[in-house]
């Protein structure tokens, strides 16, 4: 379920960067509006990685 989700916050990190580059210099308001979201998916993704690893690593030491 961890992979998935990091799957799903890989691909939103994608398409808001893909955004971004599409409203650059036609949507200033939706421009922007967007680092500040990019930035708590990357943040999402950055925290679901973690628990990914400290989920693994107690898995391996039993």
């Amino acid at each position: 379920m961890l992979e998935q989700n990091i799957k799903g916050e890989q691909c939103a990190i994608k398409t808001y960067n893909a955004f971004m580059k599409k409203t650059k210099d036609k949507d200033p308001v939706t421009y922007n509006m967007l680092p500040t979201i990019l930035s708590q998916e990357v943040e999402h993704e950055e925290d679901l990685q973690a628990l990914l690893e400290d989920v693994n690593l107690i898995m391996h030491s039993k």
